[in-house]
């Protein structure tokens, strides 16, 4: 399946990033139409749509450009309806590829953590919604760069890298809410059942070693 390069445009030169720019579109377009020949529902070609979406202004985006110039960094246009759509449309399938984990399982994680301060800025510019910070991190740590991040998530590289910090420090929070050391009952308890299948002394396991 072809992969849309999509890069910042101020990296490199303003001809170097138009062809970056044109090359994401016609990415693009390939996998939305290779996806609605193969769907199979409504659901799929509603992806497919949307991604065709994003490729046609992309598509713009690079027409634009080559008449009057790359506009820099800051005009940069970001596409947001991929996200909404992967947050509250697509097919609960693409919204686990993502971010690895379910709808339900998403908004309780959200609602736990939605109320820490990490989320509240200090400056005059409020941050982005708890839901977009948490989906970026998600998305992040779910093995995706940085930068592909970014452009699914509609956000600057270097935001990625804060939502990650932020969501990070808001779940380190609820440690001892659900993270206790056991007392000598339960440790008397869990050493006898990990001496039964031929651990003794241990009280628990982690990354496959004994602990």
């Amino acid at each position: 399946m072809p992969q849309a390069h999509l890069g910042n445009p101020s990296i490199g030169s303003p001809r170097r990033s138009l062809e970056h720019l044109a090359r994401a579109a016609a990415d693009l377009e390939t996998l939305a139409i290779l996806l609605l020949s193969d769907a199979n529902n409504s659901e799929e070609e509603l992806v497919a749509l949307a991604i065709l979406k994003i490729a046609l202004s992309k598509d713009k985006d690079a027409q634009c450009s080559s008449r009057y110039g790359s506009g820099g960094s800051y005009s940069w246009k970001k596409c947001k309806e991929f996200f909404d759509l992967l947050l509250h449309s697509f097919p609960v399938c693409w919204f686990k590829a993502w971010l690895r984990m379910g709808r339900d399982a998403f908004w309780h994680l959200h609602d736990l953590i939605a109320a820490d301060a990490a989320f509240q800025s200090t400056a005059n510019r409020p941050q982005r919604p708890v839901h977009y910070q948490l989906a970026t991190f998600l998305c992040r740590v779910g093995a995706e760069m940085a930068l592909k991040t970014a452009s699914v998530m509609a956000v600057a590289e270097g935001s990625v890298y804060n939502y990650v910090q932020h969501v990070i420090g808001a779940i380190r929070h609820l440690r001892s809410n659900y993270l206790a050391w056991p007392g000598e009952a339960r440790r008397h308890f869990i050493s006898e059942k990990f001496a039964e299948q031929g651990f003794p002394g241990c009280l628990g396991t982690t990354d496959g070693s004994d602990s």
